[in-house]
């Protein structure tokens, strides 16, 4: 988990709040042990440690950590994900 945060504020330290970044929170199914929202609550903290909530844009595809980032970080953009084959039957 540390190494989420270690990367994280390497990549913000080097390119700072001039840089729109763009993070894919999407659900892995290799990280046991670790859930999606505890990842997402660490990249969450050092965005704003580091005040760059209005430099981030996320993509979102389940709709409970949709809800969480929306709520920590109101001002970032969220892109919700809709898969519309799933939404329609053929």
């Amino acid at each position: 988990m540390q190494h989420v945060r270690y990367i994280l504020r390497r990549v913000f330290d080097t390119f700072g709040n001039t840089t729109l970044y763009h993070m894919d929170l999407k659900k892995r199914k290799s990280c046991v042990g670790i859930s999606q929202l505890e990842v997402v609550n660490k990249v969450v903290q050092v965005i704003w440690k580091k005040g760059l909530q209005q430099n981030v844009a996320f993509t979102v595809e389940d709709a409970e950590v949709l809800t969480y980032v929306k709520r920590r970080l109101p001002d970032a953009t969220i892109l919700a994900s809709i898969n519309v084959r799933s939404l329609y039957h053929c």
